[in-house]
C-alpha cells in the first residue's frame, strides 16, 4: 500500500547471514519475550536500565481480555482436570492444576484481578553493525535476566512484522499473532518501563542537538 511504502520503503534486511534491517542509515535488530518472566516484581525490568545504552526502544503492547471468557477457561480447565482424578492413581499435577484454576478464578470473580495479553519487544539501533552486534548480545543478556526467554527473528518478513509491532501509534493495532501471553494486571504492571518517556526532559533541556554528539 502507499502507507507502507512511504513508511518502509527504504527498509531492507541486512546482508546473510546477519538478522534485522537496515532503515535510515541505521542497522536495526530486535529482541522479543518469548516466555514471560517466572515472576514480576517492582525490579523485573531493572536490567534493562541498567544497560545505559542509546538507541534502545523496549515496548510493551497490551490489550485487555473478556473476564467471562476467562472465567470459561478456567471451569473448563476445571473440569478437565477434574475428571482426570483418579482415588487408585492420585496425580499430584492435576491436583495443584485444580487448586490453580480454582484460585484464579475466584480472583477474577472477585474483580481482584484483570485478564490482559501482553507482547514485550526490545528494538535497539546503531549506525555500524559492530555496534549493533554489541548491543544486541546485552539486550538479549537483560531479557534472559529477566527470567523470560529471548527471541530473536530470523526472516525478514518477520522481522518488519515484529518492529511494525513496536512502533509507537501503530504497533498496538497490528495484528501479528506470535509471542502474545497471558497475564493478569497485577504481574503486567511490573513490566511498564515507567523509567522512560518519549519526551524525555524536552521542557527542562538547555538546549537541543540534531544527530549523534
Amino acid at each position: 500500500t502507499i502507507e507502507s511504502l512511504c513508511r518502509f520503503s527504504d527498509a531492507a534486511p541486512r546482508e546473510e547471514p546477519e538478522h534485522g534491517l537496515y532503515l535510515d542509515g541505521h542497522y536495526f535488530g530486535l529482541w522479543v519475550m518469548k516466555t514471560m518472566p517466572r515472576s514480576t516484581w517492582a525490579h523485573t525490568m531493572d536490567a534493562f536500565f541498567a544497560l545505559s545504552i542509546p538507541g534502545l526502544r523496549v515496548v510493551v503492547n497490551m490489550e485487555p481480555l473478556s473476564v467471562e471468557k476467562e472465567l470459561q477457561h478456567e471451569e473448563d480447565r476445571y473440569s478437565k482436570l477434574m475428571s482426570n482424578l483418579d482415588a487408585k492413581n492420585p496425580s499430584l499435577q492435576s491436583e495443584v492444576g485444580l487448586e490453580k484454576h480454582r484460585e484464579r478464578a475466584r480472583r477474577l470473580m472477585s474483580n481482584k484481578v484483570l485478564p490482559f495479553k501482553a507482547q514485550v519487544l526490545a528494538v535497539v539501533h546503531d549506525r555500524t553493525r559492530e555496534g549493533l552486534d554489541s548491543k544486541m548480545e546485552a539486550v538479549r543478556a537483560a531479557m534472559a535476566k529477566t527470567g523470560a526467554e529471548p527471541y530473536r527473528p530470523v526472516l525478514p518478513t518477520s522481522t518488519l512484522a515484529f518492529y511494525n509491532c513496536a512502533t509507537p501509534s501503530f504497533g498496538p493495532w497490528m495484528k501479528y499473532p506470535d509471542y502474545w501471553h497471558k497475564i493478569d494486571d497485577a504481574n503486567l504492571a511490573n513490566l511498564w518501563c515507567t523509567g522512560t518517556t518519549p519526551i524525555g526532559e524536552l521542557e527542562r533541556a538547555d538546549w537541543i542537538a540534531d544527530g549523534d554528539l
